[in-house]
């Protein structure tokens, strides 16, 4: 009954932000820039939808993927990259947590109380976390990203001090209150351009989670306030339609595709796949705060992942 309503307030929110996208469409004359859109936008905008999308499902995340596509090519605005960016994965997100919380087993209380706590870190914490030292928090929350994978890895094999992989389907007593500690703050890195997937899906891991439960925890924790970032941009006419629409459309596709991987891969196989996601954001992270990359550009590539 718990898994409906969270799955009715899912659907809710998609409606909320595709009447969103739909009311700013029409505000500021997108529905022209569809009309005058090449072949070759519409196909290139389809290939990086759809390999955006499927990776975003392993947890990978779709922003920087996505940009690698559309950046070189210029089919997408750089005044637009961003709003595209999150307005257009809104749909694929929402996809993501509908499937995995009806096809995982997860405790209901856990998904609940981990989207609360980031919520509550994203909106309470937007204003102080701006001034702290970005470029240093992505080194160390890549270090932390990179050990976790390894220490992943060698529960899997079964070498060295780290016990064994996880079976629980949820976070209990103090582990549920470590989780959504931990989550508060992911919500809140999310307003400095850290995603949520990544550092979700390890915390859940190193408390004792099952690989697979946290999926639909991450997700949630991520849905549940996408469309109120991509309220703002919808407001300024900062996205551009098209490309959003190839998102809807071969990136869903993408979705169904991982998501079918993820639920039908043994566990052994997933732990390694999940390690390797960890090390693939941990790696960027560390690489972003060594150049110092601009702060801005780095939120537009990586809210989500």
């Amino acid at each position: 009954m718990i898994v409906r309503i969270i799955q009715f307030l899912l659907v809710s929110l998609f409606a909320f932000s595709e009447y969103d996208l739909l009311k700013a469409s029409k505000k500021h004359n997108k529905w022209a820039d569809v009309k005058a859109t090449t072949p070759y936008k519409w196909g290139w905008g389809m290939v990086s939808g759809f390999t955006g999308l499927c990776l975003d499902t392993l947890g990978i995340g779709s922003f920087a993927v996505l940009s690698s596509f559309w950046r070189p090519t210029k089919i997408c605005k750089d005044i637009n990259l961003p709003g595209t960016l999150n307005c257009g994965t809104v749909f694929g997100g929402f996809i993501e947590a509908f499937i995995f919380v009806a096809a995982v087993d997860c405790d209901v209380k856990t998904i609940i109380f981990m989207c609360i706590s980031a919520a509550i870190g994203a909106y309470l914490m937007a204003g102080i976390v701006v001034k702290w030292d970005v470029k240093k928090l992505r080194i160390i929350l890549g270090i932390c990203l990179i050990a976790c994978a390894i220490v992943m890895v060698c529960k899997n094999v079964g070498f060295g001090p780290f016990g064994v992989v996880g079976t629980a389907r949820g976070l209990y007593g103090w582990k549920l209150v470590v989780g959504c500690i931990f989550n508060f703050i992911w919500g809140a890195l999310m307003n400095v351009g850290f995603g949520i997937y990544a550092p979700c899906m390890a915390t859940c891991i190193m408390l004792g989670c099952d690989p697979v439960v946290t999926f639909p925890i991450f997700m949630c924790s991520c849905c549940f306030e996408m469309p109120f970032s991509a309220h703002m941009f919808y407001k300024e006419g900062r996205f551009d339609l098209p490309l959003i629409l190839c998102l809807q459309t071969a990136g869903i596709v993408g979705v169904f595709i991982a998501a079918f991987v993820v639920t039908s891969l043994p566990i052994y196989y997933l732990l390694f796949l999940i390690a390797g996601v960890l090390t693939v954001v941990g790696i960027t992270l560390v690489r972003d705060g060594v150049i110092g990359k601009e702060d801005v550009e780095h939120s537009e590539l990586e809210a989500k992942s």
